[in-house]
C-alpha cells in the first residue's frame, strides 16, 4: 500500500526503556523518514504504566503528522519476540511482562481507533530498513546481527525475508549453542560485561564505558571488543556459508563499537575461507522504523 500525498505512516520502535518513533512518507516505492523522537516506556512496568507508554508514543505522533500537515493512514510496529505478529498479541516475559498474552494492537486502539496497525519483528525491521540505502544494492543474500541487550537476526533470500511461521526471523541464533553456552551467553550486553569481569576487569562497567576506555587505548577493554568480534565470526561463519550470505550488516546500540568489532569478526571469517562484506549500519537508530513501515 502506498500513501498518498497527504497521508503517512507511524512506525513506532519499543525497546526496553524507550520508544522510538517516526512519520514515514511512502510514495512510488520511496520511504522517507520525515521526523523522529523517542517517548519513555517502561517495559517492566505495570500494565497500565505500559499502556500509558504506548498512548504518550501515539500522541506524540499525532502531534508530529499535524506538524507535518499529514494524516496517519496506518502504525506500524517493530517489537521484539516471542510476539504474534499477525494478531498483535504479546509473549515476551523478559520485557513487557505485566501484558504477556495480551493484545498490543488493542492497547494502541485506545488511542488511535480506527487507525490499521501492524507488527514486524524488530530485527527483521532493522535488516528491511537498512537495506533502502543504495550502498547494498549489489548484493544478494544481506544480514543483519543486532548486539544490543539480546543477540538478534535476519536475513533477506531471494529478495524476501525469511520468516517463520508466526512471522518472525526465519533463523534465530540467540540460543545457538555455543562453547557449552548459547551464543547469547556471549554475544550481548550480558556477555560483554562478563567477559571484561573474566579478563580482570576490577570496576564495575558499563559496555559504552568500556567502548570509551577501548577508544582511549585501554588494553584491556580493546581485547574485550577483540574477542566479542571474533565470537561473532565463529557464531556465524556457518551460516554464511549455509546460506550464502554475502553482506552482513551489523546492528544494535553495541554496533556502534564497530571499529572494534569488524577487524577481528572479519579476521574470524577469513580463517573459514569465508569473502563476505562486513560492516556497520548506517541508520541503526532509525532503520527499524522505516523497515517497519513497509507493511504499508
Amino acid at each position: 500500500m502506498n500513501t498518498s500525498n497527504d497521508s503517512c505512516i507511524l512506525a513506532l520502535d519499543a525497546g526496553g526503556t524507550t520508544i522510538k518513533l517516526g512519520v514515514v512518507l511512502k510514495s512510488g516505492g520511496c520511504s522517507e523518514l520525515v521526523d523522529f523522537q523517542e517517548t519513555p516506556i517502561q517495559s517492566s512496568g505495570s500494565i497500565g504504566e505500559i499502556e500509558e507508554g504506548y498512548a504518550k508514543a501515539i500522541e506524540t505522533g499525532l502531534s508530529l503528522a499535524s506538524r507535518h500537515h499529514l494524516k496517519l493512514s496506518g502504525i506500524a510496529v517493530s517489537t521484539p519476540g516471542p510476539f504474534d505478529y499477525e494478531t498483535g498479541i504479546s509473549r515476551m516475559t523478559h520485557k513487557y511482562a505485566a501484558i504477556y498474552g495480551q493484545s498490543v494492537k488493542k492497547i494502541i486502539e485506545q488511542t488511535t481507533k480506527d487507525i490499521p496497525v501492524r507488527f514486524m519483528h524488530d530485527s527483521s525491521a532493522f535488516l528491511l530498513g537498512e537495506i533502502l540505502d543504495p550502498r547494498y544494492r549489489s548484493f544478494h543474500t544481506p544480514a543483519a546481527i543486532i548486539i544490543g541487550t539480546g543477540l538478534g537476526f535476519a536475513i533477506i533470500k531471494q529478495g524476501k525475508l525469511l520468516l517463520n511461521a508466526s512471522q518472525g526471523p526465519g533463523i534465530s541464533i540467540f540460543r545457538r549453542p555455543y562453547k557449552g553456552k548459547t551464543a547469547e551467553d556471549f554475544v550481548s550486553k550480558r556477555g560483554i560485561m562478563n567477559l571484561y569481569t573474566e579478563l580482570g576487569g576490577s570496576l564495575c562497567k558499563t559496555v559504552r564505558e568500556i567502548d570509551l576506555e577501548a577508544r582511549k587505548g585501554d588494553e584491556l577493554c580493546k581485547k574485550v571488543f577483540v574477542q566479542t568480534g571474533m565470537h561473532v565470526g565463529h557464531i556465524v561463519a556457518p551460516l554464511i556459508q549455509e546460506q550464502g550470505i554475502d553482506c552482513l550488516i551489523l546492528g544494535g546500540q553495541i554496533a556502534k563499537a564497530d571499529r572494534l568489532l569488524i577487524t577481528p569478526l572479519s579476521e574470524t571469517l577469513q580463517t573459514y575461507s569465508i569473502d563476505c562484506f562486513v560492516c556497520k549500519a548506517q541508520t541503526i537508530d532509525t532503520a527499524p522504523l522505516v523497515g517497519a513501515a513497509q507493511l504499508f
